[in-house]
């Protein structure tokens, strides 16, 4: 099992960096108990050049590699390719991400066009000072969702200006461990064969936006009539178990969406 946390936070002995800490600590733990190997990495975008988005839109028309800006998003997104999971965290900064992270998956946009992670999975986890409300965890959830992740869950936690880790530990162990055990059951039984209505509604919207599309030599079409998602059987980006009932409500709602968003 091999997990990449992602932390978005200038702050590396923060209260984010020491939440996915414990948490790691946590999976491996408990993944131990299965007897299965966990590979768990970390990546600080504070420790990485991520330029600014310029909102050229060359990573939609030409591809990601013709971006002008040449730093490490590529090197990251190969990192996200090798995994199975990934851990997405950020501080709450006025009710959502921080800027460092918003940037990354800003310019992470072409990932929304051409989704490359089905099959993979990931837990959202936002820390803030005070209480705060979960839009937070809804931006990172949707870009997740859009890029092809299954949602294993998401959480939040009020940890003050900062909290050493013991203190955390001490606060939030049964949740973190309650976390962790979740994960491993999410890649132990394969959960993320069963996409939620939700997911399942998501790539019902972005089919039809490219089944109706007038530009079919466009580097997004070509993508998804290569991965063969264009079909009209094709309920989803990979072959998976799940009731077709809510299957059938979810291409339904994501039709009816469809016809107000995709005018």
């Amino acid at each position: 099992m091999r997990i990449l946390s992602i932390v978005g936070s200038q702050r590396k002995h923060g209260n984010t960096s020491h939440t996915v800490y414990l948490l790691s600590q946590k999976i491996k733990n408990y993944s131990h108990n299965y007897e299965i190997d966990s590979d768990i990495n970390t990546v600080f975008l504070s420790e990485h050049i991520i330029r600014m988005c310029k909102g050229c839109r060359i990573c939609f028309n030409k591809g990601e590699k013709n971006c002008p800006l040449k730093d490490d998003l590529l090197e990251i997104k190969n990192k996200i390719n090798e995994a199975d999971i990934i851990i997405l965290s950020s501080p709450v900064y006025v009710e959502d991400v921080s800027g460092l992270l918003k940037n990354w998956i800003d310019r992470m946009a072409f990932v929304c066009h051409r989704p490359e992670f089905p099959g993979k999975s990931a837990y959202v986890i936002s820390t803030s000072g005070a209480g705060s409300t979960k839009h937070t965890l809804m931006t990172m959830s949707t870009a997740l969702r859009t890029w092809g992740f299954s949602i294993i869950g998401a959480d939040t936690f009020k940890t003050g200006a900062f909290m050493n880790k013991d203190e955390m530990k001490k606060k939030y162990d049964k949740r973190l461990d309650k976390i962790a055990g979740k994960i491993v059951d999410y890649y132990r039984l394969s959960r993320f064969l069963s996409p939620g209505f939700l997911a399942l509604m998501i790539f019902r919207i972005q089919q039809l936006y490219y089944k109706k599309s007038s530009e079919k030599d466009s580097v997004d079409y070509r993508y998804w009539e290569k991965m063969q998602w264009l079909g009209e059987k094709r309920n989803y980006y990979i072959t998976v178990k799940t009731n077709i009932i809510k299957v059938f409500f979810a291409r339904v709602s994501g039709s009816i969406i469809a016809k107000f968003v995709l005018k």
